[in-house]
């Protein structure tokens, strides 16, 4: 099961919803976040301030985080993009370990061919 979503309010129902899962959280440093939801979604589209966006992400990043705290190390981990940017074959690795995916059928050798 893959949820890509800005927000994060009711992570704190993923382990009663996918007891049997593992929980993947990708934090994104807040000002670059902020900036791409302005660049994606205008505040003039939506009318939301540039304040609204900032408490949207803070909101957000807190949910995450209280969440990932609720949860075994077993159970969730959590990666900030940036660092996933930096150094995407350790991340990839200790996160197909993390999954217990095999390593092996990872085409590493095309991992800079990704587009993020």
């Amino acid at each position: 099961v893959v949820i890509k979503s800005p927000h994060t309010r009711m992570m704190r129902y993923f382990p009663y919803l996918f007891p049997a899962e593992r929980c993947l959280i990708v934090l994104r440093d807040g000002r670059r976040a902020v900036q791409s939801t302005i660049d994606t979604w205008p505040l003039r589209f939506l009318g939301r301030t540039f304040a609204d966006v900032c408490r949207e992400w803070s909101f957000g990043t807190e949910a995450a985080l209280e969440a990932q705290n609720r949860m075994s190390t077993d159970a969730c981990r959590l990666v900030r993009f940036e660092d996933a940017v930096a150094a995407p074959d350790g991340t990839v690795r200790d996160l197909m370990r993390f999954l217990e995916l095999e390593e092996g059928r990872y085409p590493f050798e095309r991992i800079g061919d990704l587009p993020i």
